[in-house]
């Protein structure tokens, strides 16, 4: 079986290394992005069975990125990465599959699964 693959689209070092490190112990391949046009160009070339999407970023951030998916008619799994108590209100605007509250990663990585939106 091929290995499936994880786009992590955040520009805090610490959090994509925190959950890289996670699920490539899990056998999971993962691309990484520090903001939406980088993560746009990664998916020129490859299909992720989920993205893991910042919404605060520079350049493009978590919205922007979001509105150009659907207008290149993709759908992919999108989990919100957020520092923000509305994280469930603003994943469902985006239409994503969930969120994870930034201070409870390492631990939604290590076992727990991430909240439903």
């Amino acid at each position: 079986m091929a290995e499936q693959l994880i786009l992590i689209v955040d520009d805090d070092p610490r959090v994509v290394g925190q959950l890289a490190a996670g699920f490539i112990a899990r056998g999971y391949r993962v691309e990484t992005a520090s903001n939406g046009k980088e993560a746009l160009r990664i998916l020129d070339r490859v299909r992720p069975i989920l993205v893991l999407l910042d919404t605060d970023m520079p350049v493009l951030d978590g919205w922007g990125f979001a509105n150009e998916l659907r207008a290149r008619g993709l759908h992919l799994p999108i989990v919100l990465l957020c520092d923000d108590e509305a994280a469930g209100r603003m994943a469902t605007e985006i239409g994503a599959a969930g969120y994870l509250s930034k201070p409870h990663i390492g631990q939604s990585v290590n076992g727990s699964g991430a909240a439903a939106a």
